[in-house]
C-alpha cells in the first residue's frame, strides 16, 4: 500500500502523520520509520486534539504530526486535507494544552479541556518538542437583538420601520457588544445602551457565547432614546458638554457601569458669560471633582451656566465637590454660582450643587457688585443670578438646592456651609 498522499510538504519542510495511520505500510521503499529518521522529524510532534471533534481521516479524536525542527505549526482546520468537525459547532481556533498521564487533555471540573495560549501562525516547534493543541469550538448559536423605545417607532438609514419589540438584527459576534455590530444607526434615535432583559434593568457590556450546542439563540435588548441626544458617559464627554452648551444641543447623563457617577479630571473648566440654551437630562448623575478657573475678568456677569434662556433645561444632576477660582483685574462683574440669569420658560428641577469652595480675588480697581457692598460684604444673592436674592428664586421657582457651599472675597469668608 502507497502513502504517499498522506505525506505534506509544508513551506518545503517535511511533515508526516501518525503511525497509526501507517501501521504495516511502506512510503514508498521506506517505512514509515526510516522515512522519519531520514527526515529528521522522529523527535518533534504536535498532538492535535479535536476536543470533542473527529477527524475524518481515522474517525478519532486526535492526530499526531511530526515535524523537522524549526518548522511552522500548522494552525489551520483542515491540517492537510485531514479535516475534522464537530455537529452544531463551527471551529474557532487552535490552543496550547495540557494533558494528564494517559495523554488526555486536562479538564476544568465541568469537564471542559483548559484551554493555555492560542496558536499563532507564526509558532515553531523546536528541536525534541512535542506539543498538544487543542480544538477551540463555538457553538452554532447567535445573538437577537430586539428594541426597547418609550414607544416612539425607530426608522433607519435605509427608512425601515422599527416599533418597541421589534427584532431589530441578528449577529453572531459574541464578546464586548458595540453599536456598530449589534444595533443599527438610526435617523430619528440615539443608541444608548443594552440590556440582558426587555425591562433595560441589568446592563451588558460584553456576551459570553454557550458552550452547549443546541442552545436558544441568545436574546439581549438594544435601548434608544427618541430625538438625537449626546450621551455623556466619561470625563471627556462631561468637558465637552460644559464648553460646548452655549451653542444649544441636548445631553444626556447614563454611567454604563451602572455607578450613576463620573469623576472628572482634565484641564480646568472657566465659568461662562452669555446665554446657556441647552437640554441636560442628568438622569440621577453626579459629577464630581470639576474645577472653573477664570482669570483676568474685567467686567460682566458670570456663572457654572452663564444665564439661563428661555431654552435653557436641566434636570436630576448633582454637581458635587466643585472648586471655583476667580481673579477680577477691574471694572464690575456679578460673580454667580448656578447661572447668572433666569429667563421666562427656562426649566430646572432636581439640581444639587454639594460642597462647593468659590474663592474671588479682586483688585483694588475692581467691584463684584452682587458680593460687595461698600466697605463690606453680602450673601444674599450669589448663588443665582436674575434674582432679587438667592431666597427668592428658592421660593418662586426652586428645582435647585445648595449643600455645604463657601464663598470667599479676597481670603475672607462671606458663606461658609451653607445649605438651602
Amino acid at each position: 500500500m502507497k502513502l504517499k498522499t498522506k505525506i505534506c510538504l509544508l513551506a518545503g519542510l517535511v511533515v508526516c502523520f501518525a503511525a497509526s495511520l501507517f501501521a504495516g505500510c511502506k512510503i514508498g521503499d521506506l517505512t514509515q520509520d526510516d522515512y522519519l529518521n531520514n527526515s529528521g522529524a522522529r523527535e518533534q510532534c504536535v498532538t492535535y486534539h479535536g476536543n470533542g471533534g473527529l477527524f475524518k481521516e481515522n474517525n478519532r479524536d486526535k492526530m499526531d504530526v511530526y515535524f523537522v525542527p524549526d518548522s511552522y505549526i500548522i494552525s489551520t482546520n483542515n491540517l492537510n486535507n485531514f479535516e475534522f468537525v464537530r455537529n452544531e459547532y463551527s471551529f474557532d481556533a487552535w490552543y496550547y494544552a495540557e494533558v494528564d498521564a494517559d495523554g488526555k487533555l486536562v479538564c476544568d471540573a465541568d469537564g471542559n479541556a483548559v484551554l493555555g495560549k492560542k496558536v499563532e501562525a507564526t509558532d515553531k516547534i523546536s528541536a525534541g518538542q512535542h506539543l498538544h493543541v487543542a480544538a477551540k469550538w463555538n457553538a452554532n448559536v447567535k445573538i437577537e437583538i430586539y428594541l426597547v423605545t418609550d414607544g416612539f417607532n425607530v426608522e433607519d438609514k435605509d427608512g425601515n420601520i422599527y416599533k418597541s419589540g421589534d427584532l431589530l438584527k441578528t449577529s453572531s459576534t459574541f464578546g464586548g457588544l458595540n453599536q456598530g455590530q449589534h444595533a443599527i444607526a438610526a435617523k430619528n434615535a440615539t443608541y444608548l445602551a443594552f440590556y440582558a432583559d426587555e425591562e433595560c434593568t441589568r446592563l451588558i457590556q460584553t456576551l459570553s457565547r454557550p458552550e452547549d450546542a443546541g442552545s436558544e439563540n441568545v436574546k439581549i435588548y438594544v435601548k434608544y432614546l427618541e430625538g438625537n441626544w449626546t450621551v455623556v458617559s466619561n470625563a471627556g464627554g462631561v468637558r465637552d458638554m460644559l464648553d460646548g452648551y452655549s451653542g444649544g444641543g441636548r445631553y444626556y447623563l447614563f454611567t454604563p457601569d451602572g455607578s450613576n457617577k463620573i469623576t472628572y479630571s482634565g484641564r480646568n473648566l472657566t465659568l461662562k458669560q452669555g446665554g446657556f440654551n441647552a437640554t441636560i437630562a442628568g438622569n440621577g448623575v453626579v459629577i464630581e471633582n470639576l474645577t472653573f478657573t477664570s482669570t483676568g475678568l474685567s467686567g460682566g456677569d458670570y456663572a457654572v451656566w452663564g444665564a439661563f434662556t428661555e431654552k435653557a433645561d436641566v434636570s436630576n444632576l448633582t454637581l458635587k465637590n466643585l472648586k471655583i477660582n476667580v481673579t477680577v483685574l477691574s471694572g464690575n462683574v456679578n460673580l454667580y454660582l448656578a447661572f447668572s440669569g433666569y429667563a421666562a420658560g427656562a426649566k430646572v428641577s432636581g439640581v444639587t450643587f454639594e460642597q462647593v469652595e468659590y474663592e474671588i480675588s479682586a483688585s483694588s480697581n475692581a467691584n463684584v457688585n452682587n458680593v460687595q457692598r461698600g466697605d463690606g460684604f453680602t450673601d444674599e444673592n450669589w448663588l443665582f443670578g436674575g434674582f432679587a436674592s438667592d431666597d427668592e428664586f428658592i421660593s418662586e421657582t426652586g428645582g435647585i438646592s445648595v449643600k455645604n457651599v463657601s464663598l470667599k472675597l479676597n481670603g475672607t469668608a462671606v458663606a461658609e456651609n451653607i445649605s438651602k
